[in-house]
Formats: C-alpha cells, sequence, structure tokens
C-alpha cells in the first residue's frame, strides 16, 4: 500500500481492509466514504477503508486488456464502481491515483479514460516508454457528491501499418483520497 501523505499536501494513507456489509457514509467530521461499494461491474476486487473513512483503495484482481499478434488491432475494458460518500464541501478535493503496469510495443497505444464524480480525465500513456509500473494521479471536486461513482475504461491499439504490436495494460488499485486540511498536516 502506497504512503500518500507527501502527495497533495498530506492525504490520509490507506491501511485498513474493511469488508462490511454496505453502510452509508456519516460525515461527522466532514467528507467520508461508506464501508462497502453499492455498485460493482464484472471486475474483481477488494478495497480497503482508512481509519476515519476519508481515503479508500479499490485493488484489482483482474483489470486488465491485451492485443497479441493474433487478436484484433483494438482491445477495451471497462470498470465502473460506486461507493457511498458523505460530507463534501465545495473545498474539498479528491485526489484520485491510479497504479498500474504497461507493457507495449512500439506499433501500439494506450489510453485510460476516466469518469469520476462527473468529470472526465484521458490519460495517454504514450509516456510509458519502456515496460513497467506507472502511476497517474489527478483532483476532482468532491462537493455535494452522495456517491463517488467511477468508471474507467482501457483501451489498448495497434498501429494500422503494424500487423505485429503486442502489449498489455494492467491496472493494479485506484486510491481515492482527501487532503487534510492545512492545520492538521
Amino acid at each position: 500500500m502506497l504512503d500518500l501523505r507527501r502527495l497533495a499536501g498530506g492525504v490520509i494513507a490507506v491501511s485498513l481492509y474493511c469488508f462490511a456489509g454496505i453502510e452509508p457514509a456519516r460525515a461527522d467530521d466532514g467528507f467520508a466514504f461508506g464501508k462497502a461499494a453499492t455498485h460493482i461491474s464484472d471486475v474483481q476486487f477488494r478495497h480497503s477503508l482508512s481509519p476515519d473513512n476519508k481515503a479508500v483503495t479499490i485493488i484489482f484482481d483482474n483489470l486488465n486488456v491485451a492485443i497479441s499478434r493474433l487478436s484484433p488491432p483494438i482491445a477495451t475494458r471497462t470498470l465502473s464502481v460506486s461507493y457511498p460518500m458523505a460530507g463534501g464541501t465545495a473545498a474539498d478535493k479528491l485526489l484520485i491515483r491510479i497504479d498500474g503496469a504497461l507493457a507495449a510495443e512500439a506499433a501500439t497505444s494506450s489510453t485510460l479514460i476516466v469518469r469520476v464524480l462527473g468529470e472526465t480525465h484521458v490519460i495517454d500513456l504514450s509516456d510509458v516508454t519502456t515496460p513497467g509500473n506507472f502511476t497517474k494521479d489527478f483532483l476532482v471536486s468532491a462537493e455535494s457528491a452522495r456517491d463517488l461513482r467511477l468508471t474507467v475504461f482501457l483501451l489498448i491499439e495497434r498501429s494500422n501499418q503494424e500487423k505485429d504490436g503486442e502489449a498489455v495494460l494492467t491496472i493494479d488499485s485506484i486510491e481515492a483520497a482527501i487532503p487534510l486540511p492545512p492545520e492538521k498536516k
């Protein structure tokens, strides 16, 4: 598990696994996530919540997409998940961190499209030039959100000029966390 304390001004790290039944988020002291997902697509995963419910990590077992020399030139995979939330204000920003791995030949391209809390982020992975792990971070507004609705679309395609390009894109985890206020850092 990653320690996110240095990122976005002191994000709370996630360390407690919690598999309780679906429970609405409580916001006794501001923003909070609920205990379990309320909507899950076909992707297998487990999750953990921080002790104060201000951060959630989703760890995937099978969120990947691949193309080979024998496959069609385009491959996609989609994940959708929703977690209850409460207590977001206009000032709250939610840090989204995506950790994954990519092994791709030059004749291929890989893209993530992430829709979260009404915002769409297109992440071109062309900057991942050597096989290995990557991390992509971005902030979204958590204002007035009742649940964290997250959809991730993975896309790999082979160049029209090449027939031999191969690639594998895997998402290992997605983390969502509210940064600590400056006075609590």
